[in-house]
């Protein structure tokens, strides 16, 4: 079934109030002055791994009940602004949306990041996968020669489990507002997924491009809070993907190094 738009609305919004509640973009820890990490006040309101638990056990589930005929899907791999993406299929392809709020590339620990499920792409059926995740590493504070290398090893991952799938690396989405100040940090980082979809002869889809404005943010009229996405954005996001879709599934080569 199809969500309202007034029901779409109410769903983006209620991703983003959960995102905002907490510092790092979902993070449920701040260190103190004296550099030891402590529970935040939002992290009582809402916990980061109590969700990931909730949305791995949702995930899970709407794999099972993929008909028995199925037999290619689309993934959707991220954050919170794949976790708002409400879709349940594109261009006649079932969607399975793996997107969990407040996660990263990869974390310490077996309840948080991509890494951790990407298992569940073989049970899929995995045709396509739309991988868009990041910008939590940076809200997190993460060295980006850390987030660079936790992506290398997602990716051979992926390449591994899923290796009949087309993958599809896409551009970290540029921010603005009190977010803002994530932009060069995003394009240092989106050169470098763009490198690495070349050496690895997969898919970039260059998303950010679709999403910024002429100063490089995001566009006002996309979003809400500077960070998530709303409806028209989605609608963008759809329409690249429909176009990917159309395009041959040609394996790029890479150079030989």
């Amino acid at each position: 079934m199809r969500c309202t738009r007034v029901g779409f609305v109410v769903a983006v919004a209620a991703v983003a109030a959960m995102l905002l509640s907490v510092d790092g973009f979902g993070q449920v820890k701040e260190r103190n002055n004296k550099g030891k990490e402590k529970k935040t006040a939002a992290a009582a309101q809402w916990n980061f791994f109590a969700h990931y638990k909730l949305r791995m056990e949702q995930i899970e589930r709407s794999i099972a009940e993929l008909p028995r005929d199925t037999t290619a899907t689309i993934v959707l791999l991220g954050d919170s602004i794949t976790e708002g993406f409400r879709v349940s299929e594109i261009a006649g392809m079932r969607v399975i949306n793996m997107g969990i709020s407040g996660d990263q590339i990869s974390m310490d620990r077996p309840d948080g990041g991509v890494r951790n499920r990407v298992s569940l792409l073989e049970k899929a059926r995995a045709a396509h996968i739309f991988l868009l995740i990041g910008i939590n590493d940076f809200g997190s504070s993460k060295p980006i020669e850390k987030a660079q290398k936790q992506y290398e090893e997602l990716v051979s991952a992926i390449r591994k489990t899923a290796p009949n799938a087309t993958l599809h690396i896409q551009s970290i989405l540029p921010t603005r507002g009190r977010f803002a100040h994530h932009n060069a940090t995003v394009r240092t980082m989106n050169e470098f997924l763009r490198e690495l979809a070349r050496r690895e002869g997969v898919d970039f889809v260059d998303l950010a491009a679709v999403m910024r404005d002429e100063h490089g943010e995001l566009r006002k009229e996309w979003t809400g809070d500077g960070l998530h996405l709303l409806p028209p954005a989605y609608e963008a996001w759809k329409r690249v993907i429909e176009e990917k879709l159309r395009e041959p599934r040609t394996t790029v080569i890479p150079k030989e190094k």
